[in-house]
This record gives structure tokens, sequence and C-alpha cells, in this order.
């Protein structure tokens, strides 16, 4: 982390500066960045909706290919899902969105995975988990269905 003066050079003293350049002071725009983090910018349902809405729709499962280098668009998808996952605003029902959607992929007919895509699409699960999307019932019958 870098330091920076807190009172300029007469006091010498220093305060932590985030990566970002936030000191948390007022005036610098932590403050601000602060609330509209927690407003979501109101992009949240949006996001979600678009990411879910590309994650189900993809169809090519190739995670290398000898043309075209890594495709891997169901390990990044994944990815997604569980950045989208651990954010502290998400509801459990759209947590509940992500867990339906990340089972669709599982084990789509004739398609083995074998880049770590399955290890990816598990990563979401189990931060929806952790954050208590589903009682034991319910997972206990997501489990049946893609297995």
């Amino acid at each position: 982390m870098q330091r920076m003066p807190s009172g300029g050079a007469k006091t010498g003293t220093a305060r932590k500066m985030t990566a970002g350049g936030d000191t948390g002071q007022p005036g610098d725009g932590a403050q601000h960045r602060a609330k509209a983090g927690r407003r979501g910018l109101g992009l949240k349902p949006q996001l979600l909706a678009a990411s879910l809405r590309w994650f189900a729709e993809i169809s090519d499962y190739r995670g290398f290919s000898d043309g075209e280098g890594w495709r891997h668009g169901v390990a990044h998808g994944a990815d997604l899902l569980m950045q989208l996952a651990l954010n502290p605003e998400l509801e459990t029902q759209e947590l509940r969105q992500i867990v339906s959607a990340i089972g669709a992929k599982v084990a789509p007919v004739g398609v083995s995975y074998v880049y770590g895509e399955s290890e990816r699409l598990a990563r979401p699960v189990l931060v929806a988990a952790a954050r208590g999307a589903m009682a034991p019932d319910a997972w206990t019958l997501w489990l049946a269905s893609i297995a």
C-alpha cells in the first residue's frame, strides 16, 4: 500500500491509502464510492440478468481449440457467476438463479470437461451454499437433478 501525508508536509504523519488511492477521508471520493456500492448503482439486476442470459446461451463447450486457443466459455462464465455470488447485495433468490444456471451446464449431453471447468462450475455453487442460498432439502433436490 502507498502512504501519503495526512496533514501535508508540515505534520510528517502518514495515513494508509488503498490501492485505488482512497484514504477514506472526506473529499477523496471514498465515501461517495462506498454509498454507491451499497446502492449497486442500479446495475445489479441488469448485470445479473445479462450474465445469466449469456451463460445460458453458451453452446461452445470447447476448452481449447488448436486454431483459436483458449475458448473456455463455461469456465469464464462460471467465474463471472462466482463474482456475482460473492456480491453481498445479491439476495437469496438471485443466488438461487445462479445455482440453477450452473446446474444447466454441469453435465451437458455429449460433453466432457477436461480443462478444469468442473471445479470452476463448483465455485459459485459453494459460494451460494456458504451464503445460505437454499435449505438442505432444496440442495438435495438440486443435486439429484444434476446427477
